[in-house]
């Protein structure tokens, strides 16, 4: 392809070379005597000479764009056509025998996919310094939300729901989310992604929505999705999920689940192929194997091809197996051949583990790109079958889901961050920072005042190095985080640090005392 394009790019030069002098000795070599003439025919040779020029630049971008394409038959650089896509799955068939050849070629899979994401070897896990502000009560499900620093500097948002009451252990799920960004449609904020973690929650799971990158809080402060790095610390985040479900007292490590759709499925997959304490998925339209992913946090890192790896994102939800995993496709997007190309090569392989039953495909061929609740409808019932939740709970006499007891939040309600609990001054502002966050550049780590039967206050760094801390007015009684007369908060800060701390605004108590 490459000599190709060459070939046409300098085959159009001499072409156009040839032309223009042709054309421009036709003008200049008659018989012109007067000086002037002469000089006008001269400023019009260059003039044309450039616009010639811009005419060649323009015809070698759309030799390597659409030109290129259409010689090629190819998609952007993210896709490959269909019938190459099957191809592709037979090859990688013919490429192993029998299940150890499979485990041998996963091994390689999934070594390829963290070296292709900069996680080989995975990093150093440090502190979660895990917190929690706003806890709601709902019908049924209980909702607070959370936080935790996956790496030094970079704090995971999300909003974490239990079950009204909390007894024994329970299963933890965990619910990222997909590219969903226009107003009343947002990330984790969305009323579909909202409804199936309460739901989930109400059926007896800790589930756990968190953000991706460049979405929720961590925008607000100057991050962004498009970054080089993305699909790498967005991996490592959902990675250091589990390990924050893993914290939680109720949550039992032998069951945790993992559902979402679009770039979600895709964490889905991921994440279940390269951490093996994940026990049970849902990726949701997106399982395809023409298509990679046309955003950077999908194949903006080589996880799928390098020297010694190839695959696709079909392949790598065989990675689940023999772990249960269904996978829900439609008819209007990339994944509209699943049951006929992706779902039949994924179930060879759990035939090899000899659990084809383990695997399955729920296919809406009038449907679109989304997590509807025709498509929460089938995710419900396998998510109670493998992970032992109570069905019945959020079924009507009609044995329909009841969706209608879930209180849809506003955006703001769900923020961890806000004017009364800042920031830390630890936090990275910036994608470029996430790996290499010095902890020193400031002794304060956070300022936890989300203690229950403490009272609200809201604190900053100054720049002579006092915290301040600002008591807010309280006139709540016997709620949460809201009782008076408590000074309850948890400074963490580097050992040994000295910290001089000013408590001001004492009258905004309530009744003026302390």
């Amino acid at each position: 392809m490459n000599t190709a394009l060459s070939l046409i790019q300098v085959v159009s030069a001499v072409t156009l070379y040839k032309l223009g002098a042709h054309f421009l000795n036709g003008l200049i070599t008659g018989e012109v005597t007067n000086r002037s003439t002469r000089t006008k025919l001269l400023m019009m040779k260059i003039g044309i000479t450039t616009v010639l020029i811009f005419v060649y630049c323009l015809f070698l971008s759309y030799c390597q764009t659409g030109f290129a394409q259409t010689l090629n038959k190819k998609l952007p650089y993210y896709e490959q056509t269909e019938e190459e896509a099957r191809d592709q799955l037979q090859r990688f068939s013919a490429s192993y025998n029998g299940l150890e050849g499979w485990r041998e070629r996963a091994a390689t899979i999934r070594e390829g996919i963290l070296k292709g994401a900069e996680l080989w070897p995975l990093p150093e896990k440090k502190i979660l310094n895990a917190f929690y502000c706003n806890h709601r009560e709902y019908e049924g499900y209980t909702v607070v939300n959370a936080a935790f620093e996956s790496t030094p500097g970079v704090f995971v948002t999300g909003s974490l729901y239990r079950p009204e009451k909390v007894n024994g252990n329970l299963p933890g799920i965990l619910c990222p989310h997909g590219h969903w960004n226009s107003p009343g449609e947002y990330g984790r904020f969305r009323p579909d992604m909202q409804k199936r973690c309460a739901m989930l929650a109400k059926m007896g799971a800790t589930v756990f929505s968190y953000d991706m990158i460049g979405y929720g809080d961590l925008r607000e402060v100057g991050w962004v999705h498009e970054h080089p790095k993305t699909l790498k610390l967005q991996l490592w985040n959902s990675i250091r999920a589990i390990d924050f479900l893993f914290s939680l007292p109720e949550v039992d490590k032998n069951r945790i689940g993992v559902t979402s759709a679009g770039a979600g499925g895709l964490q889905t997959i991921l994440l279940a192929a390269v951490d093996d304490r994940v026990s049970v998925t849902v990726p949701v339209v997106w399982v395809s194997a023409h298509y990679e992913g046309g955003c950077v946090c999908e194949s903006g890192m080589p996880i799928h091809k390098s020297k010694h790896h190839e695959t696709n994102n079909a392949e790598i939800a065989a990675l689940v197996a023999p772990k249960p995993q269904l996978i829900i496709s439609d008819g209007e997007d990339w994944t509209k051949n699943t049951p006929e190309v992706e779902f039949p090569y994924i179930q060879e392989v759990y035939k090899l583990y000899g659990k084809p039953g383990l695997v399955e495909n729920a296919h809406f061929p009038d449907e679109g790109h989304d997590y509807a609740y025709s498509k929460r409808r089938v995710m419900y019932p396998f998510m109670a079958k493998h992970l032992g939740l109570d069905i019945d709970r959020v079924r009507d006499k009609n044995s329909e889901f009841d969706e209608g007891g879930v209180v849809i939040e506003e955006p703001y309600k769900m923020k961890v961050f806000n004017s009364t609990l800042p920031f830390p001054v630890t936090a990275t502002k910036s994608n470029d920072r996430a790996w290499d966050y010095d902890l020193t550049d400031s002794p304060v780590v956070y300022i936890n005042n989300c203690i229950e039967n403490g009272s609200r206050m809201s604190w900053e760094l100054g720049s002579d190095g006092i915290v301040y801390i600002h008591q807010a007015y309280e006139n709540e009684r016997e709620t949460f985080n809201r009782e008076s007369c408590h000074r309850h908060f948890l400074l963490e800060a580097k050992a040994g640090s000295d910290i001089p701390i000013i408590f001001d605004k004492f009258n905004a108590i309530y009744h003026g005392n302390i």
